[in-house]
């Protein structure tokens, strides 16, 4: 998640309507019951006043932000990460794509300035000695972190840890595809921490391994917004920190 940027003084204009004359992705967060999500939509066109944009979706599905609802947008134009904060103007419109085609969409305000984006990389710990089993199945916004009724559980290892989130190895699941963007809640206990941990997570990657036996997917901690996730995601923080410190000193000799 983008923590450190530089604005990009003069070249707002400029920047924007590169991103809109290439219809660029674009990817929306925003607050909602406290917690942040995410959803992606396309640039399509900007006048004097406003950026048009498609209709955003949320875990494949469209839906609706409400008219004056704080955003932040986040893009990527020549290999450079651009963000800017905005915000929802009206009702629903319609934008003429081409001659023949018109794409329902909605409105943003134009920013008076674009960051260039500078993302840090959280240190990962290594876990693949410590045998740290997790427990996670799916969820979606109405159930936030609790297991609906049928839910299909899942079991794993940690294989590494940072502080925006964790790799995990397990079994390849037959006749089952897991998809970038699924939301999960995985529970799991650290070595030497008491209590277990219970958060939100976004799948944001997969990669088989073993000759396709096994599988490694990376997830992405969720809800940094609700304090008790932030709470959570700081203990695992701590825990990272300390980890870190007794192997510097294991490496002195200390």
């Amino acid at each position: 998640m983008p923590n450190k940027a530089q604005i990009v003084e003069n070249e707002t204009r400029a920047l924007l309507e590169a991103a809109c004359d290439r219809n660029l992705s674009a990817e929306i967060h925003y607050e909602e019951d406290d917690e942040l999500r995410r959803a992606r939509m396309r640039l399509l066109s900007i006048d004097e006043e406003e950026i048009r944009i498609d209709k955003p979706m949320s875990l494949g599905k469209p839906f609706t932000l409400r008219p004056r609802q704080p955003i932040t947008v986040y893009f990527v134009l020549d290999q450079k990460s651009y963000g800017f904060k905005s915000q929802i103007i009206g009702p629903i419109i319609f934008t003429d794509l081409n001659a023949q085609k018109k794409v329902k969409g909605a409105r943003l305000r134009i920013p008076k300035v674009i960051r260039q984006e500078q993302r840090r990389h959280d240190f990962r710990l290594s876990l693949s000695r410590e045998d740290v089993d997790v427990v996670f199945h799916a969820i979606d916004s109405e159930t936030a972190d609790s297991a609906p009724i049928d839910a299909v559980r899942f079991d794993g290892r940690i294989t590494n840890l940072s502080g925006g989130g964790l790799s995990v190895i397990m079994k390849t699941v037959p006749a089952l595809k897991f998809r970038i963007n699924d939301q999960f809640c995985i529970v799991f206990n650290l070595p030497h921490v008491e209590g277990r941990f219970v958060l939100p997570v976004e799948l944001r990657n997969v990669r088989r391994i073993h000759d396709g036996e096994s599988i490694v997917i990376g997830f992405q901690f969720r809800g940094r917004c609700g304090p008790e996730n932030r709470e959570r995601i700081q203990r695992v923080r701590r825990f990272i920190a300390d980890e870190q410190r007794r192997q510097l000193r294991q490496m002195r000799g200390s």
